[in-house]
């Protein structure tokens, strides 16, 4: 049985000992980059021995000069696929056939996705998952949009936060273009306009349904409570991402994730606390306390003066609790420099408006969302 390692581990060796040397050997004068980012738990490094059943093993991407990757691509894989050893840390560098995938939402039309796994090999050829690419279709592939120029507004607002993680997270091991480095850089996080923008439209949300947490419970609905404060819980938790400047993974991983933001020690167990409450008003006083906590952070921000922390009846007939997220919201707006950033409609970025996979997967229809925002 093939004893895990953690990918990132495995792909730095893998790198280290076997690609490079080949690379030196075989392409002395080549400059190229090499780095594991894009797709994969590895990357973000949360796989674990489940990981290993499929698209998980020694991989590597190398990313060429425009002009060298038409000479250079197939020189690079055949001699991979020659000279490569058949295990690293044990782990098999040669990879099964699989099966193939043809699917728009899985890339450019028309685009093959083979899904397979690592499989022992000891003679003959590798199958090997080390990719050539430039930075420019790369990037173009996983983002629609041209890397070397500065992505509008509404780009930004356009690219899912699961795509913005896997080009930011993993590692480079060699940049000796410099390019995918600066381009990294480039997609750190959020401009700050449009982080405000999604600060502000994040407070809205929790104001404009915080409501029927209570409302639903009055009327009978203890379910539909239930189910009104597990989006709290939600919209709190990607508040707390957008606070503190991460991009939040996909539904997978976003539990895991949300765990390593600093505000979670506290935020954590009072939002468990609210799944766990068997009536409303349970369910209401930890997401009082959790409403008090966000607030706080956002005032240590700094970012507008400081806002009241406390929550407040709805009305005199409604006496839910519900925080002061209008004044987050309109005080937030008023620190956005661009009139165009702060005139959008309050609908934050793609991620804070689609929940849905096929969606987000679909480059085509991602890149239609920038309609919403005006062509």
């Amino acid at each position: 049985m093939v004893r895990f390692v953690k990918g990132l581990k495995l792909n730095e060796l893998f790198y280290r000992q076997a690609v490079r040397p080949i690379l030196r050997s075989e392409f002395p004068n080549l400059k190229y980059a090499a780095a594991l980012i894009g797709y994969g738990s590895d990357v973000l490094g949360y796989d674990d021995k489940l990981s290993m059943t499929h698209m998980w093993g020694p991989r590597v991407s190398i990313f060429l000069k425009e002009n060298d990757f038409k000479r250079y691509k197939n020189k690079i894989l055949s001699s991979m696929s020659k000279n490569l050893p058949y295990e690293i840390l044990g782990v098999p560098t040669n990879y099964s056939k699989g099966f193939v995938m043809r699917d728009k939402a899985l890339g450019r039309e028309g685009k093959k996705i083979v899904i397979n796994s690592i499989e022992a090999k000891a003679s003959g050829m590798v199958n090997h998952h080390v990719h050539v690419e430039t930075v420019k279709d790369y990037f173009e592939t996983h983002l629609l949009l041209n890397p070397h120029k500065e992505p509008s507004f509404r780009d930004w607002l356009a690219i899912p936060q699961q795509k913005l993680l896997e080009i930011t997270s993993g590692k480079v091991f060699h940049d000796g273009i410099g390019d995918l480095t600066k381009v990294r850089a480039k997609f750190n996080y959020y401009p700050r306009d449009i982080w405000l923008y999604m600060l502000a439209t994040q407070w809205l949300k929790i104001t404009q349904e915080g409501t029927f947490v209570g409302r639903a419970a009055g009327a009978g609905d203890e379910l539909g409570s239930a189910f009104a404060a597990s989006k709290m819980v939600k919209y709190l938790m990607e508040l707390s991402f957008l606070m503190e400047r991460k991009y939040m993974p996909y539904g997978k991983w976003f539990g895991r994730a949300f765990k390593d933001l600093e505000i979670s020690a506290k935020l954590s167990p009072i939002l468990s606390r609210v799944y766990e409450a068997k009536d409303y008003k349970t369910r209401e006083r930890s997401l009082s306390k959790a409403y008090g906590i966000v607030a706080k952070k956002h005032n240590q921000l700094k970012i507008t003066k400081p806002l009241d922390t406390s929550v407040y009846p709805q009305s005199k007939h409604k006496p839910y609790l519900i925080p002061h997220g209008d004044f987050f919201y309109f005080e937030t707006l008023k620190h956005i420099k661009s009139a165009k950033i702060r005139g959008l409609p309050p609908i934050g970025a793609i991620n804070q408006f689609i929940d849905n996979t096929d969606f987000m997967e679909n480059p085509k229809l991602v890149n239609e969302t920038k309609r919403i925002f005006g062509l």
